[in-house]
């Protein structure tokens, strides 16, 4: 059998595309948690109250998606400034990955 190495770029080409559409194409779910923030997931997300925690929780067999907020308590706020804010949030999700066994997929920057 005799192979065109330029047609077999195409059919490799192509077989990557077709695996890896439905993660482009997916349709992503949105739910607003407050007047100013929405988030998505690829799935719809259950909204989880437990201990003190709002969780938006989602799961569609490959990934766990998972947002929790919690009220930060008067005397831990004051301590969190423009400063260090980012530094606040790194060591949060740090510390989720490390308690779950997680990984992070996508994190988007703070403005």
């Amino acid at each position: 059998m005799i192979v065109n190495k330029e047609s077999m770029k195409i059919k490799l080409c192509i077989l990557f595309f077709i695996l890896w559409q439905p993660s482009f194409c997916q349709d992503w779910v949105s739910t607003r948690i407050t007047p100013e923030t929405t988030i998505e997931f690829p799935v719809e997300s259950e909204l989880i109250l437990e201990q003190g925690d709002t969780i938006y929780f989602g799961t569609d067999g490959h990934a766990d998606y998972m947002v929790s907020l919690r009220e930060i308590s008067n005397g831990y706020a004051e301590q969190i400034t423009p400063d260090n804010i980012i530094e606040f949030y790194e060591g949060t999700i740090g510390g989720m990955l490390r308690a779950g066994d997680g990984k992070l997929i996508a994190k988007e920057e703070i403005e």
